[in-house]
């Protein structure tokens, strides 16, 4: 696991009230939240307000402290860790307790809207008690001595971070988690930086060449504090320090090399500017079109949301106007009236302003709802977003630009079956399945499930003969007949027996869990009942006009809607139930149960190959 307090505000004046909207995630009704609660606070945790309130108010108490008053801290684990209740509240409480503000009034909130589960922290620095503004000294080193202190305790991942995103903002950081899009500090520090240090390296690189440089990519460097920050001209908003891109634009590295700094020489005609950053997607599948449709729908819900909104604009104009010609009105007939002087006319004029003034903030209220559904109804997605919901919709190329090209951690627990992946992914509609954000499709089997991860198929915990053989054919399906099996050795001994019994066309890289599947294939020595009952059949229908071919139900392929043609006895097996399908008959074996509810369905009925209901008393004529 990872700990880090997040980058905190240049002007030192966070809010503790944002931060808790939005680690709460009150603007998105929660969608990526999985739970959150207060520590050490007198309100209760469904009292946000009163909560965000009582922190608020002991932060007021210490007048004295200049400084930033909100630690905002984020705890990251592995990807595929999920930590249970218990084990987060724990990891919560031994960090607060490592930057020695344990009994601080805090709240925690666990997110899921990235491939990494992680919790915020939102800490009050300042002591309930002693109204102290705690800054913990060299909290880096305090967090990570915890966090490989609770790797050990909660058997998690040891993750020692990522240099490479550590070089990167926590705030480009979330954008590209969330927007799956390159972030600008990434993109600088990929051709524009090597263009920088490539001049750098020159004999007697000047300020006047660094700046054109910058120029080509639009970008300019300017001094900011101690150091240097590297921003897009048109953007000041989108930047980054200079030392972060290289060490060699550290201001030191070059105040050595390139001596004072110099402001860029104006000149009548700069140079073209064809490199620009613009946000593109990390995917590298090929999603040219899928880009410009997600660009053009973008754009058609921006303009879209802009029109409502100068339609309510026009609205909120007209309901000022036809207030403030009421309020004329109605004083020019009070101006009017003799029977009034004085003081007590005052008073008239007062009332009819606070009138005036409380209709003004009704009109406002009601017009801040409706520009905030406007913004509900028209929100814009992120590109993971859009690329999951077409991927939902059955689209493979969706899917593939879904899945980020990165390499994926192991899971603990789980296992996996491997192979050389298709051009194009799969998917199985006959299974319910639901599609994550980083391209991993779910399907659901009863109590278990399988994940295909693409380049693999991922097996949980918790397995069966029923879940093996599935992810065993999707394997097949999609790698091919090689495979390699990964995980416990009971996951696999066990898949390569249920590969040997159901005689499945698949061979293992491992030698040895292929002669674990032959021995398997020998030992059963048995015919399949259901088998010989579909080859005798299909004997007869060779020799008979009117008897359709034969074959097995497969679930993946023949669910859905088919003829009920009745029940068949198996010798020494169980019963099967023929549908008609495709001009062939699909033989399904059933348990007792669903022999016993089948035979009340009347034969020639179309019914669900899976559920077994339908229109039974439609009968095929």
């Amino acid at each position: 696991m990872i700990a880090k307090r997040s980058n905190r505000r240049s002007d030192g004046k966070s809010s503790f009230q944002q931060l808790a909207r939005y680690i709460a995630d009150s603007q998105h009704d929660g969608e990526k939240l999985i739970y959150s609660h207060f520590t050490n606070c007198l309100a209760e945790d469904g009292e946000m307000e009163l909560a965000i309130k009582e922190i608020e108010a002991t932060q007021a108490l210490n007048t004295r402290s200049k400084s930033d008053k909100t630690y905002h801290l984020i705890a990251s684990f592995h990807e595929g860790e999920r930590p249970a209740r218990d084990q987060l509240d724990d990891i919560e409480q031994t960090l607060a307790d490592a930057l020695g503000m344990g009994d601080h009034q805090r709240l925690a909130a666990v997110h899921d809207n990235t491939d990494h589960l992680h919790i915020h922290i939102a800490i009050n620095k300042v002591h309930p008690e002693t109204l102290r503004n705690i800054t913990p000294y060299r909290d880096y080193h305090l967090l990570q001595a915890a966090c490989r202190e609770l790797e050990q305790r909660h058997g998690l991942i040891v993750d020692m971070g990522d240099p490479e995103a550590e070089r990167v903002s926590a705030r480009a950081q979330d954008f590209e988690a969330q927007q799956g899009q390159e972030s600008f500090q990434s993109w600088v520090k990929g051709e524009p930086s090597q263009r920088l240090v490539a001049l750098m390296e020159r004999p007697k690189p000047n300020w006047e060449q660094l700046h054109q440089a910058l120029d080509e990519y639009g970008l300019e460097i300017a001094p900011r504090g101690a150091g240097f920050v590297i921003r897009v001209k048109s953007d000041h908003h989108l930047s980054i320090r200079a030392s972060k891109v290289s060490r060699s634009l550290s201001k030191g590295e070059l105040t050595k090399r390139l001596g004072d700094y110099q402001e860029p020489v104006i000149t009548a005609k700069p140079p073209a500017q064809a490199k620009r950053y613009e946000p593109k997607p990390f995917a590298k599948t090929p999603a040219n079109a899928l880009w410009k449709t997600y660009k053009d729908r973008q754009a058609s819900i921006a303009a879209d949301r802009q029109k409502e909104l100068k339609r309510l604009s026009i609205e909120l104009s007209k309901a000022y106007g036809v207030l403030r010609k009421e309020h004329q009105v109605k004083r020019a007939a009070l101006k009017k009236r003799r029977d009034l002087r004085g003081p007590k006319k005052r008073a008239e004029y007062s009332v009819l302003r606070m009138e005036r003034l409380g209709k003004q903030e009704s009109i406002k209220s009601e017009f801040a709802k409706r520009r905030e559904a406007v913004r509900t109804a028209h929100r814009s997605q992120s590109w993971p977003d859009f690329l999951r919901e077409q991927s939902e919709q059955g689209n493979s190329d969706a899917l593939a630009a879904l899945r980020r090209v990165k390499p994926r951690s192991d899971q603990p627990g789980a296992s996996y079956v491997e192979g050389n992946p298709a051009a194009e992914p799969s998917f199985f509609p006959s299974f319910t399945y639901k599609v994550s954000r980083n391209g991993d499709v779910t399907y659901f089997l009863g109590k278990h499930q399988v994940v295909d991860e693409g380049k693999r198929i991922r097996v949980g915990e918790r397995f069966d003969d029923k879940t093996i053989e599935a992810a065993l054919r999707m394997a097949r399906n999609q790698f091919g007949k090689n495979l390699r099996l990964k995980g416990s050795n009971e996951f696999q001994r066990q898949a390569a027996a249920v590969a040997g019994r159901l005689n499945m066309d698949v061979s293992f890289t491992n030698p040895d869990l292929e002669a674990e599947k032959v021995s398997h294939v020998k030992t059963t020595n048995w015919t399949d009942p259901v088998q010989a009952f579909i080859a005798s059949r299909n004997t007869t229908a060779g020799k008979v006009s009117d008897v359709l071919p034969h074959r097995r139900y497969r679930p993946q392929e023949d669910s859905g809607e088919a003829i009920y043609r009745g029940l068949r006895s198996t010798k020494g097996g169980p019963m099967v139930a023929l549908f008609e399908k495709a001009g062939e008959y699909l033989v399904k074996p059933v348990d007792t149960k669903n022999a016993q509810a089948l035979r009340g369905v009347r034969l020639g009925s179309r019914i669900n190959t899976e559920t077994h209901s339908g229109k039974s008393h439609d009968k095929e004529r």
